[in-house]
């Protein structure tokens, strides 16, 4: 039984209790919907908070004390992965590139540069819609299992890696992600690249915040990435 049977099975019994409690000691009906409120506050916190794990398991710190930071990329391929790649690759450092099925197309040399040069490639959806949570479970699973093809014709690999569009999740995700056999992967650091526009505002975000064992998250469409990059992998170099 995952999380959120868990806490669904947990808050029941908490209703019942109040509801005795009301009955025994002559309570307002109304304490009836704190248990309630309590269980779908817990249910909006783990659809928006990937970190919570409450629908299904994923990955979003690595393992070990010791462990290093994994950097990795959302919402690519764009017009500026390829000098995302130059820098990794001057720095001998391996991430994994959440991709998105729709920007694939005229990039396919991207992906294949990808693979070749030893990144991980995962699915994060064909079209990365705001819409993706509410559509049905077969039509999620088909939307991975499209991306999945298309990176596999490029690299001949089908991605083992699921990140889901912004981090939200529900039991229809965790549905598709279990029917198309991948595995979910979060991030322990939100870079928020997408809203800090400064980039020495960006990299101290980065160097402040920045433990071992971090799953980073950055977009490879974003400009101001692509500025503190090279900086931000030889703060990781020397603090490892």
């Amino acid at each position: 039984m995952n999380r959120f049977g868990k806490v669904t099975i947990l808050f029941s019994v908490l209703l019942v209790f109040t509801g005795l409690a009301i009955y025994l000691y002559n309570l307002s009906f109304g304490l009836l919907l704190l248990p309630v409120v309590l269980w779908l506050l817990t249910v909006a916190a783990g659809v928006f908070f990937i970190g919570m794990n409450l629908f299904m398991n994923c990955k979003n710190r690595l393992e070990g004390r010791d462990s290093s930071v994994a950097l990795t990329f959302d919402d690519g391929p764009s017009e500026q992965t390829e000098r995302i790649l130059d820098i990794l690759k001057k720095h001998g450092i391996k991430a994994t590139f959440f991709v998105v099925g729709k920007n694939i197309q005229g990039k396919e040399a991207v992906i294949k540069r990808m693979a070749e040069e030893g990144h991980e490639i995962g699915n994060h959806t064909l079209n990365h819609s705001g819409f993706f949570p509410f559509k049905k479970r077969g039509e999620m699973a088909e939307e991975i299992e499209r991306t999945n093809r298309l990176i596999n014709e490029i690299t001949g690999k089908t991605p083992e890696l699921f990140r889901p569009p912004f981090g939200v999740t529900n039991p229809n995700v965790a549905f598709a992600v279990r029917k198309t056999g991948m595995k979910c992967t979060g991030w322990s650091l939100r870079s928020l690249d997408t809203v800090i526009s400064n980039p020495g505002r960006l990299l101290k975000r980065l160097k402040r915040k920045t433990k071992k064992g971090d799953v980073v998250l950055l977009h490879d469409n974003r400009e101001v990435t692509l500025q503190i990059l090279d900086e931000y992998i030889l703060f990781l170099i020397k603090h490892k």
